[in-house]
């Protein structure tokens, strides 16, 4: 299971407080894309958030599976789950979500996905947890927490159903 670092009421509070962040970035007029797998839940629970403060959000999931430059390099057959924008990205604002923000690689994959669905006005990254590691110089715009390194062949595990925020080993 792993060890927990967040969880229950503290998760819920440090959810709350990076939607009050997203809340003063964002546009008023925007697409929130969530990046499967791990950003789906987080970009619903922006969807709601942002659209009880009045903004007009609509909801796209990217599947970046086939743009990863490292599924030459994995084992098995990549799982694609689809992408499912059924808004035009076109000269409009994008909140890219995902969990967790480690070397910039699935945020790379997830531009170059972007870039042959349209051209937005604007992209923010936006991840619940950053962790050290950067590979790419890319960085998230709003981060809910930083975390030290949890060592190598370690991951960093959002579980929102369970409200906790684990390291676990890679497997």
């Amino acid at each position: 299971m792993g060890q927990i670092l967040v969880q229950s009421e503290a998760l819920d509070a440090l959810v709350a407080g990076w939607l009050a962040d997203l809340t003063v970035l964002v546009a008023d007029d925007l697409v929130i894309i969530g990046i499967r797998t791990g950003g789906d839940a987080l970009a619903e629970r922006a969807l709601l958030h942002l659209r009880a403060a009045g903004k007009n959000v609509d909801l796209g999931l990217l599947d970046i599976a086939l743009y990863r430059d490292d599924h030459g390099l994995r084992t098995g057959i990549p799982r694609v789950l689809g992408t499912d924008i059924p808004h035009d990205i076109d000269n409009r604002e994008v909140l890219l979500i995902d969990d967790v923000f480690f070397t910039g690689r699935t945020i790379r994959a997830a531009l170059s996905r972007l870039s042959d669905l349209g051209r937005p006005s604007r992209i923010l990254l936006a991840t619940l947890v950053s962790r050290p590691g950067r590979q790419l110089p890319i960085a998230p715009d709003v981060v809910g927490m930083e975390l030290s390194d949890p060592g190598l062949g370690k991951r960093i595990a959002l579980d929102l159903p369970k409200r906790q925020l684990r390291v676990e080993d890679r497997g």
